[in-house]
């Protein structure tokens, strides 16, 4: 992964939403945490792009807008085929901090 972009605060990635989708979004209460941890610690975890879009971290980046955070972001690289960010995207959610439920979708 290379090449960490960062945007001004309120601007935001677009998304993919084929490849973000795999992982499914969090519930109001996980994306409530999660704000109040980024609007506490910052954006610790940058989302992933893909092709300059969004294909992991679409939760963090609402969250960094809510909290008026800036959106950090890496690149998985240009030169992988969709096939093999759908592996990256299930491998990264797999070991996540998932419900049993969520991990099962992304791996299936």
């Amino acid at each position: 992964m290379t090449n960490e972009k960062t945007l001004k605060i309120g601007e935001v990635f677009p998304i993919n939403e084929k490849l973000a989708g795999i992982v499914p979004m969090a519930t109001p209460a996980e994306q409530e945490a999660l704000t109040a941890n980024i609007m506490e610690n910052g954006l610790i975890e940058p989302v992933v792009l893909w092709l300059n879009e969004i294909v992991d971290g679409r939760c963090r980046q609402l969250a960094c807008k809510v909290a008026g955070v800036a959106v950090r972001a890496i690149n998985l690289g240009d030169e992988l085929t969709e096939e093999e960010v759908v592996r990256w995207v299930k491998g990264a959610n797999t070991r996540r901090n998932l419900t049993m439920a969520q991990k099962i979708m992304v791996a299936s």
